[in-house]
């Protein structure tokens, strides 16, 4: 569990610095913000092999695969930092979101397994990792870059760690515990199948909608923002204290998802991104408009994790398959979103590009009203 941790720490800090790079990347290449916004969308296409990783995680040993998915993004992480051109980062970027895709199915639904009777604490708490790194990514990202006078050095940083935990799950996975295919609570299991994966689909739909919104804001919260008029580093602190706002509130939602329900818990936390949302996008004041973007950070919290955990409580011996299910659904999700806004920046400017990221937060709490009653848990 604390090399899970590290992992997803480590990780995420590679993934979310994207943000602060964005603005000096597209400077160099001389792109569009619409070219941009392609360049993102088509990036994120590996993820949807997370699926595929997934279904080789239920077949292998999940922590196997993790050490390869960190070995991968060492290798995305190189390639990026020597980029010569537009299409070398896109493929950099592509590498770097299917290791993610094959990282999230292996290690989401071991942690899971391990402690089914605890699912929603537990991998809420694993995902605190995750904000951590996306916390010190941005922030650590836009300092590299100030300091330095370059973003490429913000993915030299990390490989040593990169390397050494890729190392570390790979002789640990000789040791690593059987996981417990039977879950108490969850009675109702399936085997993935062409009918069965309607049962998960809903599910897998509010993992689309979070990811383009979460993840989209990640990618592109500081490029709005010094569109917007502010400076280079207060845009960085944003994007990672929106992570790690979002990590202080899986500290605090953890303990009670397990006894409020996935379902409700998801409803009420969906609910709260889009009142805040709708404040942060519609202020005009930068700086409180800055507050309230950070603050949809420890709303969104316990989405993601929560939604992993109905998801593998469903089917517990295909914990994988479901968790790279609603990870290539929100790959798609960031597809349509990096796209969208893309777009709306280069014909509308960065103040309307705010609106795809309210939209995409209603649809999830849509989606999640709507689900049927027979998918939540038990």
């Amino acid at each position: 569990m604390a090399v899970a941790f590290a992992c997803f720490v480590v990780y995420a800090y590679v993934v979310t610095s994207v943000g602060p790079v964005l603005p000096r990347l597209s400077d160099e290449f001389m792109l569009r913000p619409n070219v941009v916004g392609a360049l993102m969308g088509l990036s994120s296409i590996g993820g949807l092999l997370a699926v595929l990783g997934g279904w080789i995680s239920d077949k292998l040993n999940k922590v196997t695969v993790s050490a390869f998915s960190m070995a991968t993004l060492a290798l995305a992480s190189t390639t990026l930092w020597l980029a010569p051109n537009a299409y070398a980062v896109a493929f950099s970027l592509a590498l770097m979101s299917t290791s993610a895709g094959f990282l999230e199915s292996a290690i989401n639904s071991f942690v899971s397994n391990l402690y089914p009777e605890k699912r929603g604490l537990t991998v809420n708490l694993l995902h605190i990792g995750w904000n951590v790194g996306s916390a010190l990514g941005p922030s650590l990202a836009a300092l590299i870059i100030v300091v330095t006078g370059t973003w490429r050095k913000a993915y030299l940083f990390p490989l040593p760690a990169l390397i050494f935990i890729s190392v570390l799950l790979a002789r640990l996975s000789k040791i690593a515990p059987k996981t417990k295919s039977e879950d108490p609570y969850q009675h109702d299991s399936v085997s993935v199948s062409t009918k069965s994966i309607f049962k998960f689909l809903p599910i897998a739909l509010t993992g689309f909608f979070y990811v383009g919104s979460e993840m989209g804001i990640s990618t592109w919260l500081a490029f709005i923002l010094e569109g917007l008029g502010s400076q280079l580093l207060e845009a960085g602190l944003t994007t990672g204290l929106f992570w790690g706002l979002m990590g202080l509130g899986r500290l605090v939602w953890a303990p009670a998802i397990d006894k409020l329900g996935y379902r409700r818990s998801i409803i009420t936390a969906s609910g709260c991104v889009v009142a805040c949302m709708f404040a942060a996008a519609f202020v005009s004041p930068l700086h409180l408009k800055m507050v309230l973007w950070m603050l949809c950070g420890f709303f969104f919290a316990p989405i993601f994790p929560t939604l992993i955990a109905w998801g593998t409580s469903i089917n517990p011996s295909a914990g994988g398959t479901v968790s790279g299910l609603i990870f290539t659904l929100g790959t798609l999700g960031l597809f349509s979103s990096n796209s969208s806004v893309g777009m709306v920046a280069a014909f509308f400017g960065p103040e309307s590009a705010q609106y795809v990221f309210v939209f995409f937060a209603i649809a999830m709490f849509a989606n999640v009203l709507i689900t049927h009653e027979r998918t939540k848990q038990t």
